[in-house]
């Protein structure tokens, strides 16, 4: 499961473009109106994730492998009746899900770093960056070793040898902690070396001049701007390590999405990924909604993703922009983005849910929480966090996240509580599967638009 679970209770979760909020406010206005610096500083944080996935080959290129997953997994369910969880995609070659899988991973790398005491490492000295052999399987069902791991090699406080791979969670961890850290030096705590400070470590030890906050946004955000992320920061880091001319955020641009970076990673235009990879990830997405149920919810993902696409060919630098123009209240760059690309679906520590339309698709009504259960049934399929210990015996068991927002919303319509009369809804939502139940609950809806309503869901034999 890639999720991003930030410091101070915080989580953006990837391709579902859901937004976890540990703060007490109503954020309808936030970005329009001040609010706490804490609250604005969670939320530029966690959006500049959100705009990641929108507008990079990186994020439609875990968009396409995870709606594949996705795939997989309703078309493998439909075919028997008790289903055993989490499920494994990279143990089958359907739907190319082998070898997406491990260019995910590898595309990915780590996020943090953990002593055996399970703290965190501290961050000393650099040793060496270097490029590391996978073996990576091909979609003809072969495999070829090639050159696809960026790895740090360091020393921790305690002198401690590493290695740290670093891939698109360090990357795009980096960019928004340093953007962040521009606009609200102090609102929030500092974060762990790993993975918020390893661009600008590696930045400081190999071209300690290009150690600024914008030139460091302008590092990740080109980075990211391909499928393989540590493999493009390797060559770039390498460029400038070697470079005598000025350094400047616009040159990192140039040069990080010019020819001679581009044939090093086997692609011909930068444009030329963009447009593919943006392309597929609008055609995945829209499979998520194909049922008629969410016609309106399909219509605006499109919108936002097609507004998205223009938003980064017009300007390609962007991501300057915002992190030049100061607290996100009075930033027109991070406003105007907000305003274009939307955000799907923001829930707050009070339960609250949040929705933000991209411009182009203000009339038209959607329900947030489709992107919420969305998120709860890939980690129900894919992880262990279903499952349970109840008297010796290993069960399936999920408490719905929405089920205090249910309440609170089906108390305000003044309909039935349907989260109070059964335990489905802290046991097992999936089975709100009843015409009844269904036209209340979106769990349901959704488990039974896949036509999952007969499936049975056990727990994985267990690992000796």
């Amino acid at each position: 499961m890639f999720e991003r679970k930030e410091k101070g209770g915080n989580s953006y979760y990837p391709t579902f473009f859901y937004t976890y909020l540990d703060v007490p406010h109503d954020i309808q206005y936030l970005g329009r109106y001040p609010v706490d610096e804490r609250t604005e500083a969670f939320f530029l944080h966690e959006y500049i994730h959100n705009l990641q996935d929108l507008t990079t080959p990186s994020g439609y290129a875990r968009i396409e492998t995870i709606v594949d997953q996705m795939k997989w997994a309703v078309s493998e369910m439909g075919k028997r009746k008790n289903v055993r969880i989490p499920l494994k995609p990279d143990s089958t070659w359907a739907y190319n899900m082998k070898p997406n899988a491990v260019s995910l991973r590898i595309a990915k790398g780590e996020m943090k770093k953990k002593t055996e005491l399970g703290t965190d490492v501290v961050y000393n000295s650099p040793k060496e960056l270097k490029l590391n052999d996978e073996l990576v399987p091909t979609t003809n069902g072969r495999y070829i070793r090639r050159k696809a791991t960026t790895t740090f090699v360091f020393e921790d406080d305690k002198h401690n040898e590493y290695e740290y791979r670093i891939g698109e969670m360090a990357i795009s961890e980096s960019m928004a902690y340093i953007m962040e850290k521009h606009i609200y030096p102090d609102a929030l705590e500092d974060g762990a070396d790993f993975p918020y400070n390893v661009v600008r470590n590696v930045v400081r030890w190999k071209c300690p001049r290009a150690e600024d906050d914008v030139i460091l946004t302008a590092i990740c955000d080109v980075c990211l701007m391909y499928s393989f992320p540590g493999i493009a920061f390797f060559i770039l880091i390498n460029f400038l390590e070697n470079y005598d001319g000025d350094i400047t955020p616009e040159f990192i641009y140039v040069y990080g999405l010019g020819p001679e970076i581009c044939e090093k990673l086997g692609v011909e235009t930068w444009m030329e990924q963009f447009d593919k990879t943006n392309d597929l990830a609008i055609k995945q997405l829209r499979d998520y909604f194909n049922h008629p149920y969410w016609q309106n919810t399909q219509f605006v993902l499109t919108a936002s993703m097609v507004n998205a696409y223009a938003y980064r060919k017009n300007k390609p630098s962007f991501m300057l922009d915002i992190i030049k123009g100061g607290q996100i209240s009075h930033n027109y760059a991070f406003q105007d983005a907000l305003s274009n690309m939307g955000c799907m679906a923001i829930l707050t520590a009070n339960d609250q849910l949040f929705y933000f339309s991209p411009r182009t698709a203000t009339k038209v009504v959607v329900d947030p929480d489709w992107f919420v259960v969305l998120y709860q049934v890939y980690k129900i399929l894919f992880t262990e966090e279903a499952i349970d210990e109840q008297g010796g015996n290993r069960v399936v068991c999920w408490r719905c996240c929405l089920k205090a927002w249910c309440q609170w919303s089906f108390n305000k319509k003044n309909l039935p509580d349907i989260t109070s009369s059964s335990y489905n809804c802290i046991q097992a939502p999936w089975l709100n599967t009843t015409d009844e139940l269904m036209a209340q609950c979106a769990f349901g809806r959704l488990w039974g638009a896949y036509d999952l309503k007969r499936v049975k869901l056990k727990p994985d034999y267990k690992k000796d």
